[in-house]
């Protein structure tokens, strides 16, 4: 036992409450009390009890009254280490609020102690009662574990508790028997520990749960009494969650003990445990909730102080740091005193810090095993931030080994920090100037008898400073790595951070590198929201998200994105918006130097010019890498084809090699399917630095041109590799000023994919760009030029632009004969596409015309069963179809399938077109059984060949719902015939002619089902989509008019359904002609409707929808196939 204390550096055990109750119990189970010792009050604003407990000399102090809370702990324990340089580890030692749950029964008087469970030390921080991304709480952290020592201890006293139980009944007992003053901390009555369910509050602040609570019996929960052999009470070990404001919300405290498996809520842990090695030690006095309970609070205190007390017994005292040990004494001769130990390390603790957990564990576990640790990643992912916290904890853990900091990135950074080692170290030799102190340091630091020690190497970034890789033999100087120890041992380590996986491979010796890529998305929110130093509130929209995606999660262009918000008044909806719409104020944001004291100086402090170092240093090592980066930074960053931007002049081991460069800068990443990725600011950093270097437009130029060249035709064969080089060739594209030759071509190459894949729209814009450009740089006359037009017209067909499609056609077609002569297959194309555009305006003879000439000239230039022949044959047959020539369209139907089955195989979706398109004159023909049976294969097909949402696939969907309908089968085609309308919607817009044509058949689907509210919706619907974007005369407008004077007769207005038969039958009679089926179809309901006219019972006119409706059924399908 130590003699009685005499100075502050006697004591080394710091003991730590909130409030009165916790302090007065505390000093009550001193052994012994001391006198008062004088200290400096100037720098402490802490009034202490001194004392001891076993063989510890014990220094007790309370948080200032009324001052509760993280902050208040924080300068309490701040002022106690100060005033008291000899503390070993300290105790938090008060009540808390448990958190009972169905794996945790905790109870009232229950003791919690803080162990690490998992990645969590003992403490979690968070924020509760503030909206944050529209979560009731935050998670902000888990702070430093309690010291080894205080674990071991913790460890050995449950071990005791199991094997014999704890004495804190006792030791309570023994407290207040002897002091009459001391009866609220002993145990109440069980009755007053009562859980209520977590949805039941505490309606009134002003009356105790007893007057208002205790009746509501139903709202308890009820639990079983704990027998003889049970602790009682009972101690849980594993995660304190912690504060600044008091859980008074039971459901809240559910959702975060089930999130993160917490046992108790206090306020003060979570200001101690990265600056105040402690353990947490809580006595539970409530619940968490509103049913606060006053009468436990003396108790729970006892129970938590009885427990430390256990605690102190069980660890053994040691030696002061400080105190001259005697020579008789069995300790060790050397003893270091803290005045010799050096701690170089140039910056102080970060307060935003953001810990992450298990990186620190990997540099623990690296050290541990190997004696040294590399982290590497990208730059400005937070690897020097992780080593300074990692540093400041080992300086925490290990007072006696002396830290010290080397700044690596140059041999003249290098050189600077061995001198001032060797100078506060006062190595002999550190004086004269003509000594290598590289050399003088690195002999001490392999000496053994000096130590112990942990070496940082930060910024280890430069292959010919650290390895020597590019230098000329001999080299100017030596390598860094000549210099580091060799001699390591569990107390003489290194840990180095880097940019470059090749120079961590050297580095490590044996293990693996640590990578520290980005934050986690909760991570990244947690650093932003402190970054913005609680001034500056996060959109609760998502929009704190988006910045933090489009950010990628780095930290320093997180810490950039901040500083620049707080610097320009706060507009944090402007910044993103900024940053998403405008490069060059995205630029402007990420180049930015704002000033950082937590970076060595001479670097850069913004994320773009960070990389910048890494790109320069890429281009002087290996050019071909610096050239694969730039063309990468230029296309798609999710899936990159390898292959496409390979040099052919390059060899596969040099590609290797190039590739191996980028990868370990960390850069870019490979997967299995031979495809790169590279992160969006990643690519930014990289077109920022082409700009800065002047090359942006030479690698638009080159990107442009390897992808026109590789980017194949449509055909079946080649679909995967286009639909794998479309988003390469759209992103490539925005990065052209101007189109050029090349731009033009690989224009005209996607917008046809994209019209064979349904992409529309997008088709569309492309193939104006590619005609604009053509037109500008060949020529009207040219034939590239007149390839595009062509290309033009066929997608303002497909999207329902008729006339401006045909008219586009005429010129091209006029153009070629001109140029190629009427025979030329490219003239015979023209005509071809000119005479389908005709067919879809309902102008049927000037289109068969075109298609038998088409056809005629197919036949004698490329033979009868040529792909494009066989096109002819089936374009011809669906005329014939719209014409009511059903036979003969059926058979010519049957002789390009035939071919194309011969020609393609039967799954090449030429051939399932075919399908489809016999399917349908089946439909006409009443050969229902069969046009199912091929529309089903054709259906099938497509889905498989080309995806369920192509317009191929929706047509074969849509045309399935009708015959379905046509037998009767109707919740099935209905069903077909909605998920149709609704990937047209989607595919090709709500105005095309197909989304139309699918809402008029689902109506008329709808009408078979008496659903005739929602029929006549959809009717009326598709009419006016029809008249505006078809015009007024068109055969499909005109089934539409005729298929509405349907609804009007069911409904019973038969004067408006007179007119619009008459409408309708005029139309066809001038359009389609006196014997067309549609025209024959319209006529009969026309006659039926005059006889429904002529009846003269009202009433029965009127009901003629209820009691024929069957027959109408009928009439709804047959309209349908028209």
């Amino acid at each position: 036992m130590p003699l009685r204390p005499s100075r502050s550096s006697d004591y080394t055990v710091g003991w730590i409450s909130a409030i009165q109750t916790e302090y007065v119990v505390a000093c009550e189970l001193l052994d012994e009390e001391y006198d008062p010792l004088p200290l400096n009050w100037e720098n402490d604003n802490n009034v202490y009890t001194f004392g001891r407990i076993s063989s510890h000399l014990v220094v007790l102090a309370c948080l200032p009254k009324g001052k509760y809370g993280l902050t208040s702990a924080t300068s309490v324990a701040k002022d106690m280490l100060r005033s008291f340089p000899s503390l070993r580890f300290g105790l938090m030692v008060g009540i808390g609020g448990g958190a009972p749950s169905s794996k945790h029964d905790i109870r009232l008087g229950d003791v919690v102690v803080s162990t690490p469970v998992g990645s969590s030390g003992g403490v979690i921080h968070y924020e509760f009662g503030k909206a944050i991304q529209n979560k009731a709480f935050l998670r902000t952290g888990s702070l430093s574990p309690s010291p080894p020592l205080l674990l071991a201890a913790i460890h050995q006293l449950s071990s005791l508790h199991e094997r014999r139980g704890h004495q804190i009944l006792k030791t309570i007992d023994d407290l207040v028997d002897g002091n009459s003053r001391l009866q609220k901390y002993r145990r109440p009555a069980l009755e007053a520990d009562v859980l209520y369910r977590a949805t039941f509050t505490h309606a009134d602040e002003g009356k105790s749960c007893k007057d208002i609570c205790n009746p509501d019996i139903a709202e308890t929960v009820l639990r079983v009494v704990r027998g003889p052999d049970h602790d009682d009470p009972a101690i849980h070990y594993g995660l304190i969650a912690s504060a600044d404001r008091l859980m008074r919300d039971a459901q809240v405290r559910d959702a975060l003990a089930e999130a993160e498996d917490v046992l108790c809520f206090e306020m003060e842990a979570a200001g101690l445990m990265d600056s105040f090695p402690c353990a947490v030690i809580r006595g539970i006095c409530d619940y968490a909730d509103t049913h606060k309970n006053d009468v436990w609070q003396g108790y729970a205190a006892a129970t938590a102080a009885a427990y430390a007390r256990e605690l102190l017994v069980t660890i053994p005292s040691g030696p002061h740091v400080d105190a001259p040990v005697p020579k008789s004494s069995t300790h060790p001769a050397l003893v270091i005193t803290p005045s010799k130990i050096l701690f170089t390390v140039p910056f102080g603790r970060d307060p935003l810090f953001v810990s992450r957990t298990s990186i620190f564990k990997a540099v623990e576990d690296g050290l541990r095993e190997n004696q040294r640790a590399v982290l590497y990643g990208l730059g400005g992912t937070g690897k020097s931030q992780i080593a300074i916290e990692f540093a400041h904890l080992y300086h925490r853990e290990h007072p006696e080994s002396h830290v010290l900091w080397i700044y690596a990135a140059t041999h003249s950074r290098f050189t600077q920090s061995c001198q001032k080692i060797t100078s506060w170290l006062r190595l002999p030799g550190s004086e004269d100037a003509t000594k290598d102190m590289c050399s003088l340091l690195a002999r001490w630091l392999d000496d053994e008898e000096n130590g112990p020690w942990l070496l940082v190497l930060d910024g280890a970034d430069d292959d010919d400073t650290i390895l020597g890789q590019h230098t000329p033999n001999p080299a100017p100087v030596e390598p860094v790595i000549d210099f580091l120890p060799r001699l390591l041992s569990p107390t003489r380590q290194l840990l180095f951070t880097t940019r470059s996986r090749d120079i961590a491979d050297s580095l490590v010796a044996a293990g693996t590198p640590i990578q520290v890529g980005p934050f986690s998305a909760e991570e990244a929110q947690l650093l932003l929201t402190r970054k913005l130093e609680n001034e500056i509130t996060i959109p609760s929209d998502g929009s704190g998200d988006k910045l933090l995606e489009l950010l990628g999660y780095v930290p320093l262009a997180i810490t950039q994105a901040a500083a620049f918000i707080r610097r320009n008044g706060g507009h944090f909806r402007q910044y993103l918006d900024a940053f998403e719409h405008s490069a060059s104020d995205r630029n402007l944001q990420l180049s930015v130097e704002l000033q950082d004291h937590r970076r060595e100086r001479g670097l850069p402090n913004s994320i773009f010019r960070t990389w910048k170092l890494s790109f320069d240093q890429i281009q002087q090592q290996d050019p071909e890498a610096a050239d694969l980066l730039s063309l990468m930074s230029l296309l798609d960053g999710q899936s990159i084809p390898e292959e496409l931007i390979r040099d052919p002049r390059s060899s596969e081991m040099a590609r290797r090699y190039s590739f191996g460069t980028i990868f370990s800068y960390s850069l870019a990443n490979q997967s299995r399917n031979n495809t790169l990725s590279m992160h969006p600011l990643v690519q930014m950093s990289v077109r920022y630095w082409l700009e800065c270097e002047d090359r942006m437009d030479e690698f638009v130029q080159k990107v442009v041109e390897l992808l026109a060249s590789n980017f194949p035709t449509v055909q079946y064969e080649n679909r995967a590799v286009c639909q794998s080089l479309r988003p390469q060739a759209v992103t490539a594209l925005q990065y052209q000023a101007s189109c050029d030759g090349f731009g033009a071509q690989l224009l005209h190459k996607l917008a046809w994919f994209e019209l064979d894949s349904g992409y529309l729209e997008q088709a569309e814009s492309h193939v104006r760009k590619s005609y604009d450009a053509r037109q500008r740089i060949l020529g009207e006359g040219s034939l590239e030029t007149l390839s595009t037009l062509s290309l033009y017209a066929t997608i303002l067909q497909a999207r329902g632009k008729y006339v401006a499609a045909q008219d586009m056609q005429e010129r091209a077609l006029d153009s070629r004969r001109e140029i190629l002569g009427s025979d030329h297959p490219h003239t015979i194309r023209t005509m071809n596409n000119l005479a389908t555009i005709l067919r879809d305006r309902g102008k049927y003879d000037t289109a068969e015309e075109l298609h038998r000439k088409a056809l005629a000239a197919r036949e004698k230039l490329l033979g009868h069963t040529h792909p494009d022949t066989l096109i002819s044959v089936n374009n011809l047959a669906l005329l014939l179809r719209d014409q009511g020539k059903y036979e003969a369209a059926e058979e010519l139907h049957r002789r390009a399938l035939e071919g194309q089955k011969e020609t393609l195989g039967p799954r090449h979706p030429s051939t399932l077109t075919k399908l489809h398109n016999l399917a349908l004159i089946l439909t006409d023909q009443g050969k229902y059984q069969n046009a199912e049976q091929l529309h089903r294969e054709a259906l099938k097909g497509r889905e498989e060949a080309l995806g369920l949402n192509h317009p191929d696939t929706l047509k074969s969907l849509n045309n399935l719902g009708t015959v379905l309908a046509n037998q009767g089968k109707f919740d099935e085609a209905e069903e077909v015939s909605r998920r149709a309308l609704m990937g047209r919607e989607k595919s090709v817009g709500p105005d095309h002619p197909d989304t139309l044509k699918s809402l008029n058949n689902l109506a008329n689907v709808l009408v078979s089902q008496d659903m005739f509210q929602e029929a006549e919706k959809l009717q009326k619907a598709a009419l006016e989509g029809r008249e505006r974007v078809l015009g007024m005369s068109h055969p499909d407008t005109l089934r539409s008019v005729r298929d509405m004077a349907f609804m009007d007769r069911l409904a019973g207005r038969l004067e408006e359904s007179a007119k619009k038969y008459e409408r309708a039958l005029e139309g066809f009679r001038l359009v389609l002609g006196e014997s067309h089926p549609a025209t024959r179809n319209c006529t009969q309901q026309h006659e039926r409707l005059k006889a429904d006219l002529e009846d003269s019972d009202t009433l029965e006119i009127q009901a003629v929808g209820r009691k024929k409706r069957k027959v109408y059924r009928r009439r709804a399908r047959k309209a349908a196939n028209d």
